[in-house]
Formats: C-alpha cells, structure tokens, sequence
C-alpha cells in the first residue's frame, strides 16, 4: 500500500468516527432533554447516580485496552502473523471477558451496597441491576470493536456506538414514559429509561459479534 493510500485509509477512517460521534452526541442530547421532562427530579437522580457507577466501572475495565488491541492487531496483520494476531484477541478477549464479569458482580452482587452508600438512595438499586449487563457487553464489545480497528476497519465500531445511543433514545424513552402513565413509582420508571442502555449493548455486542465471524470467515477463504 503506497503512503498515499494509507494517508486515504486514515482519513477515511477518522471521518468515520468522527461523524459518528457526533451522531450518538445529538442522540444523547435528544434523549436527556424528555427524559428530564419524563421522570421526576429524585427518579432522574438515581439514573445519573446508576449511570455514574456504569461509566466508573466500565473505565477501570476498559481504560487504555482497546487501543493496545488495536495496535497489536494491526502490526501482526501487517506482517501477516496470523496466528499471533488470532492469540493475541483470544487473550485479549478472556481479558476483557474477566474484567467484564468483575464489575458485573460487583453491580448486581453488590448492587445495594452501592445503591445505598454510594449514590445514597437505595432504592436506586434497581437502576443499577439494570446497567450490570450494560458493562459486561460493553467488555467484550471493546474486544471487538479493537480488532475490527486493527484492520482499519471503523465502520463496526461506529455502528454499534450509534445502535446503543439509538436504543437508548427509543427503549429508554419509551419505557420510561410508558412507566411513569401507569402509575408505576419513580425508581421503577428510572430503571426502565437505564434499561434501554443495556439493550443496546446487547444489540451492539450482538453486531459486532456477527461481523467478526463474518471477517474471519472472509479471512479463511482468502
């Protein structure tokens, strides 16, 4: 590949996330605006208090190792180390598969301990039940996402990043709106907005399991 090319592949790639940044951005700031609207000030304080605990965990699980994956991916594909390049995502995979497991755990084992203590509303336990699998699918979709962009390849991760924001937006508001006309009480309506953020995880992890399989089987037939 000419110097040209990669300058091309590179620009291509950040335009990539770039835009898509933006796009789960907008997406965020049209699902905070109702969502303030929708649930009632104590209920809207458990969300950010469950979502606050979510972002700590998922740093401490993540911080700094997609990037590692994605740069170790990419020198063993550029010199055509295949098998090293395919131990060295099964090892990072268990890596972020045991991270991932911890800090769920610690969420739904402990989920009350940090409901009360923590973020000072115990009833806030059942928005961080909620978020518990969000973390353990972001793990292993932090995998992913590092040996996609190993290969250049931006396209996935900024389809999933906006398939979580878009299920955030749709699920989350939905459910959140449709819990609090029933009469169901504040902490319940919470944990259905938080629960939007979990299925997009699901659904993210889901995609970007499908579109590894996909490029290794690609991958074998070449």
């Amino acid at each position: 590949m000419s110097n040209q090319q990669k300058k091309n592949t590179f620009y291509g790639a950040a335009a990539i996330l770039t835009v898509s940044t933006i796009l789960v951005k907008i997406i965020g700031a049209i699902f905070k605006i109702p969502l303030i609207a929708i649930l009632p000030e104590e209920a809207y304080g458990d969300f950010n208090g469950a979502y606050n605990i979510y972002s700590f965990f998922l740093t401490i699980s993540t911080a700094g190792l997609p990037v590692a994956l994605s740069k170790t991916v990419s020198e063993c594909h550029t010199l055509g180390r295949e098998n090293q390049k395919h131990r060295v995502f099964r090892v990072a995979f268990c890596a972020f598969l045991f991270m991932g497991l911890f800090s769920f755990l610690c969420m739904s084992v402990f989920g009350q301990l940090v409901a009360t203590y923590i973020i000072g509303n115990e009833k806030a336990v059942f928005c961080v039940w909620a978020l518990a699998p969000a973390v353990l699918c972001t793990c292993c979709c932090s995998a992913f996402r590092g040996y996609a962009q190993g290969h250049g390849n931006m396209t996935p991760t900024a389809v999933s990043q906006i398939l979580e924001a878009l299920c955030k937006l749709v699920i989350g508001l939905g459910l959140a709106y449709w819990l609090v006309r029933a009469g169901q009480p504040s902490h319940v309506a919470a944990a259905g907005a938080i629960t939007g953020v979990t299925v997009g995880t699901i659904l993210a992890l889901a995609y970007m399991i499908f579109n590894f399989v996909s490029t290794r089987m690609r991958e074998e037939k070449d």
